[in-house]
């Protein structure tokens, strides 16, 4: 919740979003990333469940809420309503950027305090033993290591965002979203190989979502980049 005011707060006061449009916004991701993680509990359970209990999709607290599929969800709702009322999609983006970094910072610390997505045995003096192991087993903090991940990316947005300027900036596209999605992205990357997951459910789908993150960030920061080179030598 605080993420999506402080998202709303955004639109408005900084890239000049109307209050009503930047509202009903976010009522759309908020309906996304509910659809999202009811598709990935559709195929966490899988289909023959689903089928003999279809309100299974809305047990969130037995798993398969991936943070990709909310991600995905919300995204896509996002940019259905962005195109339909015309919407700026810098502006929104950079809007969502920093509140997104922060939602991750934060609420990893509620996969660390539930003792879910731990990571694989370590004998680091900062690994952490949780209350379902066994006393001798020790792990590496996955949670934390995404959480101040996360920090360190929410605080390099905000220095770049505050050498760029918001809504009157130089020129007009997204940076900081951009940029969000590579570094968290790459962060994914080198942290979910440490997860004891990734060695019982398989790599394929989360090098998917991490590689395409990045793919995505750097396609649309080279545009970015570009109308910025553009402008300057115009």
């Amino acid at each position: 919740m605080t993420a999506f005011l402080w998202t709303y707060k955004r639109g408005i006061q900084y890239y000049g979003i109307p209050p009503s449009k930047m509202g009903h916004l976010l009522g759309m991701v908020a309906l996304g990333i509910i659809a999202g993680i009811c598709t990935g509990m559709g195929i966490h359970l899988g289909r023959e469940a689903v089928f003999q209990d279809p309100l299974s999709i809305l047990h969130f607290w037995k798993g398969g809420m991936s943070s990709y599929y909310s991600f995905i969800g919300g995204c896509c709702f996002a940019f259905f309503y962005i195109f339909r009322t015309k919407l700026s999609l810098w502006r929104v983006a950079e809007s969502a950027s920093l509140p997104s970094a922060a939602l991750i910072a934060i609420g990893r610390w509620g996969c660390f305090l539930n003792g879910c997505c731990g990571g694989i045995p370590t004998s680091h003096l900062w690994g952490v033993r949780f209350a379902i192991d066994p006393e001798a087993l020790i792990r590496h903090p996955t949670q934390l290591y995404y959480s101040f991940g996360a920090l360190a990316i929410l605080l390099a947005l905000q220095w770049i965002e505050f050498r760029l300027g918001e809504s009157e900036r130089f020129v007009k596209a997204a940076f900081l979203w951009p940029l969000f999605l590579i570094l968290w992205g790459f962060l994914r990357i080198f942290v979910d190989p440490l997860r004891i997951d990734w060695y019982l459910s398989g790599i394929e789908a989360s090098h998917r979502g991490s590689f395409s993150m990045v793919i995505v960030g750097g396609i649309w920061l080279s545009y970015s980049c570009w109308k910025l080179i553009r402008k300057i030598y115009d």
